[in-house]
């Protein structure tokens, strides 16, 4: 049994200041405090003795771990010490034998219980033989067994009281420290569960400073996030927390993080501490919930839309055919060939159409797996540049950190990536002076998300079309089909990704495409 160092430190500094106390008494004060002592050479031998062995035994007591056999030890050789201390001070009449008893209630709270009451049996056989060795010198009459029976009864007594009080309060540190394991388990329990929450959780004072968040909410909040930061570091966030100050009943909008492009949830309530009011706001990432809408929504329409294609490319065909007839026609006139023109362009931009319409109702599941951007993006856009029509030409820069990696769909990070490429030769500025520039980069954020920048030297596109980009059939240019976006944003979707139009400063005069993709499996 190892001992609890409280009681092991009382217990030595008790014995070490009792006979401290004696020698120091008997050597300032003499025979004037000690008028009982009839033999003053052993008492100061013994006293001197014990006080040397007890600083000895209590310096031990702290390098020792197993101190069972140190403690019995002690209080045996306190016990020896009070009662020859007794004997040479006449007995119960000097009082020293008295101090047998917070000995023995000392040993019944630290030693287990046969070693206690042993000490207890030592201490009195010790009071009985001091007191027998003074009747036979003469020096106390045999009426004192009585008194010395009673002392030995109170010395077994507090030794088994204390043992008993020993024994409840050792059951009682016990419960105490398996509460406490439990408690630290439970704690350690919840802090894991918060911390692979999808859920972010944020945790404001009411100075709306942050005092505690999960990985998740460090990760949505970007790389701007530190504890002890200020809410209003995040204006989108701290104007959906003042929106909910001002209507609490009503739902608060989400919206685009300024740097990650993620779409955020957000959720406050308030925790009422007392004097310490604290406020929970809950983030969540739209885009699980957007890509289940999407899955559902496909579901319903994909036979429709199916068939609906399949129904307007029949007349669409005939249409295409009569106007192939009309051309070769030798009496048609130069005004009826600009139309038969308009009608085949039309027709083909039809036809794109319906071929993106079919792609979406048949979409499948993707197959992502972990993408090499380093070397996979500069091969995308090598053959992208293969593939451009004679005539057209633009300078790419591309700007891959090392090591970046990515969970996607690579047939779908590539049409992404093909149409936004599409988009920027042609909204790209091209003179004599400057030409035609798209420049790809990637930068992490927090080890779960990869930024893929895409940004030409166009004009940018205006705050008032931001919003209306990603909409199907949007469209600022001539002969686009404006489902090119459209597409781009279902393919990040569905790989758990999301893509923005961003703007470089809040000027909101040029901007950039980000795709914000997973590192890792989100379903992992």
């Amino acid at each position: 049994m190892e001992h609890k160092d409280p009681t092991n430190r009382i217990f030595h500094n008790y014995r070490l200041s009792l006979s401290g106390i004696l020698l120091a008494a008997y050597l300032l004060l003499g025979e004037n405090f000690f008028a009982a002592i009839h033999s003053p050479g052993i008492f100061l031998l013994t006293s001197s003795v014990w006080f040397l062995v007890a600083t000895i035994t209590s310096f031990s007591s702290f390098l020792s771990r197993q101190l069972d056999w140190l403690s019995c030890a002690s209080c045996l050789l306190d016990v020896i010490a009070l009662s020859i201390l007794g004997w040479s001070s006449n007995g119960l009449e000097g009082g020293i034998f008295f101090l047998m008893l917070p000995s023995a209630a000392l040993a019944g709270l630290m030693l287990p219980t046969r070693l206690a009451l042993l000490v207890a049996s030592v201490a009195t056989l010790a009071t009985f033989a001091a007191q027998t060795a003074l009747i036979l010198d003469f020096r106390l009459p045999p009426t004192v067994y009585f008194p010395s029976g009673v002392l030995g009864l109170l010395i077994f007594l507090s030794t088994v009281a204390f043992r008993g009080l020993a024994k409840r309060i050792a059951k009682s540190q016990e419960e105490a420290r398996i509460h406490q394991r439990t408690a630290e388990n439970l704690q350690q329990l919840n802090q894991q569960i918060i911390d692979r929450m999808q859920t972010g959780v944020v945790v404001l004072n009411d100075r709306f400073q942050i005092q505690m968040a999960n990985h998740s909410a460090q990760n949505m909040l970007g790389a701007s996030f530190s504890l002890h930061s200020h809410l209003e570091d995040f204006p989108e966030l701290f104007q959906a927390f003042k929106n909910w100050q001002e209507k609490p009943n009503r739902p608060v909008a989400s919206f685009t993080h300024n740097f990650s492009g993620i779409s955020l949830q957000p959720g406050f309530s308030l925790l009422d501490n007392g004097d310490n009011p604290q406020t929970i706001v809950w983030l969540d990432d739209t885009r699980d919930l957007r890509q289940r809408a999407q899955l559902i929504k496909l579901q319903s329409l994909g036979k429709l839309s199916s068939s609906l294609a399949h129904e307007v490319r029949n007349p669409l065909s005939a249409v295409q055919q009569a106007n192939d007839l009309l051309l070769q026609s030798s009496t048609l006139s130069e005004s009826d060939r600009d139309l038969t023109d308009i009608i085949d362009r039309h027709c083909t931009r039809m036809n794109e159409i319906i071929d993106v319409v079919q792609q979406l109702s048949r979409r499948v599941e993707p197959s992502p797996h972990v993408i090499d951007l380093t070397s996979w993006i500069k091969e995308m856009i090598s053959e992208f540049g293969e593939s451009l029509i004679n005539g057209t030409s633009c300078d790419t820069v591309i700007e891959i950190g090392e090591n970046h990696q990515i969970y996607f769909d690579p047939r779908h990070l590539k049409q992404i990536l093909i149409n936004i490429l599409e988009n920027g030769i042609r909204h790209s500025t091209y003179d004599d002076q400057v030409s035609k520039q798209i420049i790809t980069s990637t930068q992490a954020d927090n080890n779960r998300y990869i930024y893929i920048d895409i940004k030409d030297n166009g004009p940018g596109i205006s705050p008032k079309d931001q919003k209306k980009i990603f909409d199907p059939f949007f469209t600022t240019g001539q002969g686009g089909s404006g489902l090119g976006l459209y597409l781009a944003r279902e393919f990040c979707e569905a790989n758990f990704a999301s893509i923005n139009y961003l703007y470089e400063n809040s000027a909101q005069e040029s901007g950039f495409f980000r795709i914000t993709c997973p590192i890792e499996s989100p379903r992992s």
